[in-house]
């Protein structure tokens, strides 16, 4: 009878552990060189929001476009420093 109760009582905690790891959100950062609207890379992102979306765990995409076309260097670089 005792090893019966340790049996439930390991199986009661491991299913909050398994619930609890669940819920932990994931971030992910993607960096994209090229600009919204450059069809390749946009492709690229295509592929991994579906495949993060299909994904059992709780992911938050976050996406950063460098833009280099549209800013210069001169105009970013005091607040690539900070």
């Amino acid at each position: 009878m005792k090893n019966l109760s340790r049996v439930i009582l390991c199986i009661i905690l491991f299913s909050f552990v398994d619930s609890s790891a669940a819920e932990i959100k994931k971030n992910v950062l993607y960096l994209n060189s090229y600009h919204h609207g450059y069809q390749w890379s946009d492709h690229i992102l295509e592929g991994i929001r579906s495949v993060l979306n299909n994904s059992q765990e709780n992911i938050d995409l976050q996406i950063e476009y460098l833009d280099t076309k549209k800013y210069s260097y001169s105009h970013i670089s005091p607040t690539l420093k900070s």
